[in-house]
């Protein structure tokens, strides 16, 4: 027997705990994304860049390609609405029935690929590294074939992953990434002393049994096992069997852009291409609250949905973005006024030169000119996949993606690396307002106007950040201290003045956001950054989550 809908509680204390899990999503996630900067890092330190990490790096090529289109985006954008739908309408059975067969279908997928994978190693080999000499060729078609169960373990992790969303049990899911990079680095340094590249590659298969363990532990504890069953006639799972195609098409178109960005920076001066992924590295970096705040409320959004509640749904969508926008905008702010000193401190050593940093540093200030739109793409993409539209993300994408490509060739021609990253802002914002219009037609009550006035008053707070930080660069720069403590020192003290001023700025306009933030800390926290009276974020909708 299925279980009534519960009963909801009050919006005022499920939206705290809203955004409070919000931040621990985004902890862990921060935490997950350093640990794949040290893992790289002990990467390097222990085997150096030769012929054994290429053959490495070839080897886990593949595997981490495939799943990243086929499972941890595409799997969570089909089975979180379809499952949040039914555990809203009380239908235990019918949700426990789609995933038990999109587990048993995906496991089963995940091994023949597993399989396949180790039987045609020295073809993927050949089609990855054709350049190989024939001792590294050799090295890499084992090392191929000894990591083809990575499909499996990191798939199935996947999987669980998007069943613990669909339940909104979000934090074990979050801290698989940080679990699997640490084992990754502790493999690197203790087997990898020892057994050289085998130990790496062991500590790798290790890494995504620790990670598949993570989530087996949180999931084990969720209500309603006893209805797991595989029905193939379930109408959810067709549903989700037609809804597949788009949902995969569009990872995959959004995996060609970046791909065809790096055909572009080719054609540049040498070392193009790697300026432009440090730069968009270091770029993507500070949008993990707004990517925690998306992967909590896409389930939410999903339930209310199923209940046709679309004045809820309406009210989670609209203060959700102005969250995302509130807490992006000094973001962006900070890093295109400190892009030198951030690439400097982070990145200025070594080989690693005066120019190289200066070219990045370009590219990172107009890569951060979109994090807004980055972050909000996201948020309208879920958004629209929870009211079952699955077509429309891909459509806009397959329009605009190939009309930017002469802007981009021209914008790259004229201004270089930097001329790239502005493209991928521009083309990012031209993808944000298309997905706002059609989400403004799939429902005609999405009231605009809020979210413009609120958008507009956070970007008068962001200039006047903008103002600040511009002003403290002449005193760094007229500082005795050398490179790096003078940058670092600019960044600290500059950089907590221009968030100081933006927060001043967001009080003096009364952005009800800054409150909602307030709201959601600990008791004592609150009282102590409590100043003048701010009205609290008026919604409803902050409401239902976990």
């Amino acid at each position: 027997m299925s279980a009534a809908p519960a009963e909801q509680p009050s919006p005022q204390s499920l939206g705290r705990r809203s955004l409070t899990t919000a931040a621990v999503v985004a902890t862990a996630t921060t935490l997950g994304t350093v640990a794949g900067f040290g893992r790289e890092a002990a990467i390097a330190g222990r085997f150096g860049a030769g012929s054994e990490t290429d053959a490495y790096l070839t080897a886990i090529f593949l595997p981490m390609i495939l799943l990243q289109l086929l499972t941890t985006g595409p799997l969570t954008a089909l089975l979180v609405p379809s499952v949040s739908g039914l555990l809203e309408l009380g239908d235990d059975r019918g949700a426990w029935r789609v995933v038990g067969t999109v587990a048993v279908i995906s496991v089963a997928f995940l091994a023949v690929a597993s399989l396949a994978a180790a039987l045609a190693a020295p073809l993927i080999v050949a089609l990855l590294a054709p350049g190989f000499d024939p001792d590294v060729r050799g090295l890499a078609t084992s090392l191929t074939r000894a990591l083809a169960p990575l499909f499996l373990f990191v798939g199935a992790a996947s999987v669980l992953v998007s069943l613990l969303n669909a339940f909104q049990r979000f934090t074990a899911a979050a801290l698989t990434s940080l679990a699997f990079n640490l084992v990754v680095i502790a493999g690197a340094l203790s087997a990898g002393a020892i057994f050289g590249i085998w130990g790496l590659a062991t500590g790798t298969l290790l890494a995504g049994v620790v990670q598949l363990a993570v989530v087996l532990f949180d999931a084990r504890r969720l209500p309603g096992k006893r209805y797991l069953r595989v029905d193939l006639r379930s109408p959810q799972v067709r549903r989700i069997a037609r809804s597949l195609v788009p949902v995969v098409l569009l990872a995959v178109v959004s995996q060609a852009y970046f791909a065809l960005e790096r055909v572009i920076a080719s054609h540049l001066e040498p070392g193009s291409v790697t300026t432009l992924n440090y730069a968009l590295r270091l770029a993507m970096f500070p949008l993990g609250f707004s990517t925690a705040l998306t992967v909590v409320s896409f389930p939410l959004m999903s339930r209310q949905v199923a209940r046709r509640d679309q004045a809820r749904f309406l009210e989670t969508l609209s203060s959700n973005s102005r969250l995302i926008f509130f807490v992006t905008v000094p973001l962006s702010v900070l890093l295109a006024s400190t892009a030198g000193p951030v690439v400097r401190v982070l990145l200025g050593r070594g080989a690693f030169g005066v120019e190289d940093a200066a070219v990045t540093a370009a590219a990172l200030r107009f890569y951060s000119l979109g994090l807004v739109a980055h972050a909000l793409t996201w948020q309208f993409t879920r958004a629209l996949y929870a009211l079952g539209d699955f077509r429309s993300p891909l459509v806009i994408h397959l329009v605009l993606i190939p009309a930017s490509l002469p802007v981009n060739i021209a914008l790259s021609r004229a201004f270089g690396q930097a001329g790239l990253a502005a493209g991928l802002s521009i083309i990012t914002a031209a993808i944000m307002v298309t997905l706002v219009l059609a989400l403004r037609w799939r429902t005609p009550g999405f009231d605009l106007w809020p979210l413009a006035v609120s958008a507009g008053r956070m970007c008068a707070a962001g200039g006047v950040m903008c103002l600040v930080l511009l002003a403290a660069g002449p005193f760094a720069d007229g500082w005795s201290n050398p490179g790096l403590v003078r940058d670092g020192a600019y960044l600290t003290l500059g950089g907590g003045l221009g968030l100081l001023a933006y927060l001043a700025a967001a009080s003096a306009l009364r952005l009800p956001e800054l409150a909602s933030i307030i709201d959601a800390l600990p008791a004592r926290l609150r009282r102590v950054s409590r100043g003048a009276p701010v009205p609290a974020l008026a919604t409803s909708t902050q409401a239902e989550e976990q």
